[in-house]
Formats: structure tokens, C-alpha cells, sequence
């Protein structure tokens, strides 16, 4: 089995790809794909207490429209941002394709921002980021190793699998164990 990293690969096809295993992060929208949870995270919404200064603190999901969002390029929803009770497109001036930039982004006042906590968590730690419209939530993102459904895994697969099931299972930010602060 040959390991293969790929730091922004967008999507590739396990298929077409031979590829025995991935992780992939999101709903699994491909019927061809089996998956072993390892865990999840929440996401949360966050923008700098200078631009909410400037900008005003968003009460709603709908409040997102009037702002720069901060659009992270490779996300699988393009340009909407979910919430639990509703589905809102947003805009913004900043579109990147790099969590590292989406976190560089809001620390600099350029936008709101959404995302796992961890990402956020320095700016949060600082003072300079603080969490927005807590009371409404997204749904929880899955991590999660695939494979196709209809291909035989050989035993070092299913090792591999049952190794990383493991190490996941040992991570506070990946398992629901980290709590998110509501403000």
C-alpha cells in the first residue's frame, strides 16, 4: 500500500486512482465509497473584535449577508455555510484556499470565518478573536477513512484502518470531547 499525502488536493477518485484508502473530511456524497468513522468536530463562527467593532456583531445567520465572510475555497459547500436549522450563502472579498490563510484572515480583521475551533485557537487564546452567533450551531463534520465499496481491502488495509481508528479516538478535537465555548 503506498502512502500518499496531498496537502490541497481538492478531490481525487479512489477509483480511478487505485487508491486502497483515504480520509476525507464531510459528508460522504459518493455511493461507490464505503467509510470507518474516526471522529468529528464542531465547527465554529468567529470574526476579530476590530472588525466587529467596525462592522457590528452578526445576531443571525441571516446577518452574514452584510458582512465579509472569508471563503475558503476548498470547502465542499462552495460559498453557503450550514447551520443546523438552515443554509446561508455568503460573500466576501477573500477567497483562499489554505486553513492557514482562513486563520491568518480573521486574525487580521479581514472577515468572519468558520471553522473547527483549533484552527481559530490562538486569536481565541489572545483575545484579538471571539466566537459569534453561538446559539446557532453547525452540524458536526465527519472525519472518516474510505474505501470503495465494492473492492476487496487487503489485511494491511484493514490494520491500517483499525491503527488510525485508534489514534483518532485518542484526539479531544476529533471525538466531542473538547467542549466549544458558547461565548
Amino acid at each position: 500500500m503506498a502512502a500518499r499525502c496531498l496537502r490541497n488536493p481538492g478531490r481525487f477518485n479512489l477509483v480511478n486512482e487505485g487508491t486502497e484508502l483515504a480520509i476525507r473530511i464531510g459528508q460522504l456524497e459518493d455511493s461507490a465509497l464505503r467509510a470507518r468513522p474516526l471522529g468529528w468536530y464542531e465547527r465554529v463562527f468567529v470574526a476579530s473584535k476590530d472588525y466587529l467593532a467596525k462592522r457590528g456583531v452578526p445576531q443571525t445567520p441571516d446577518d452574514l449577508r452584510d458582512h465579509d465572510c472569508i471563503i475558503y475555497t476548498l470547502l465542499s459547500s462552495g460559498a453557503t455555510w450550514r447551520f443546523r436549522d438552515a443554509e446561508i450563502p455568503i460573500s466576501g472579498r477573500l477567497r483562499v484556499n489554505s486553513p492557514d490563510a482562513v486563520s491568518a484572515a480573521v486574525a487580521a480583521g479581514l472577515g468572519v470565518a468558520h471553522g473547527p475551533a483549533w484552527l481559530f485557537q490562538d486569536g481565541l487564546n489572545s483575545g484579538r478573536l471571539q466566537f459569534i452567533l453561538s446559539n446557532h450551531t453547525a452540524p458536526p463534520v465527519p472525519v472518516q477513512m474510505v474505501y470503495v465499496a465494492n473492492r476487496l481491502l487487503p489485511t494491511r488495509a484493514i490494520v491500517f484502518m483499525d491503527f488510525m481508528a485508534d489514534v483518532f479516538s485518542r484526539i479531544p478535537a476529533l471525538n466531542g470531547s473538547m467542549p466549544v465555548p458558547t461565548r
